[in-house]
């Protein structure tokens, strides 16, 4: 009986001598990395009719709504490194309007950082009424 008070005791002084937790500290981000972010914005927000283009080219004559949604990634040197594209609802031609999206961010100029690397994302929402 004398064994689970000791047990107690035991798990106890086990969980105080555990290592705590470090916080993380984010360091502020300094004027020049908003300014590149800020820019970043501007570029997407100003394709968005490049990009409803390229829905409406590969959507059919029923009304819909669609969601793109782009994740990019771009270097100091202001390259496109990366992109995420997805479109929701999924449809047959899901492929081929991210394909054309992608080569409308391809084109684009994008600003330099003092950053190794930027990501950016952005949505956009397209829907039709039928006729």
């Amino acid at each position: 009986m004398v064994r689970l008070p000791l047990m107690v005791l035991l798990v106890a002084s086990f969980a105080l001598a555990a290592p705590k937790k470090k916080k993380v500290v984010v360091p502020p981000k300094s004027a020049a990395n908003i300014a590149t972010e800020v820019a970043i914005k501007k570029t997407l927000d100003g394709v968005e009719e490049k990009v409803g283009g390229c829905v409406l080219d590969h959507a059919g004559p029923a009304a819909f709504t669609l969601v793109v949604k782009a994740k990019i990634a771009i270097n100091s040197a202001g390259q496109l490194m990366g992109t995420t594209l997805t479109t929701t609802p999924e449809s047959p031609a899901s492929e081929k309007t991210r394909k054309c999206i992608d080569g409308v961010l391809q084109t684009l100029a994008w600003p330099k950082s003092a950053a190794p690397m930027v990501n950016a994302e952005r949505e956009w929402t397209f829907s039709t009424e039928s006729k």
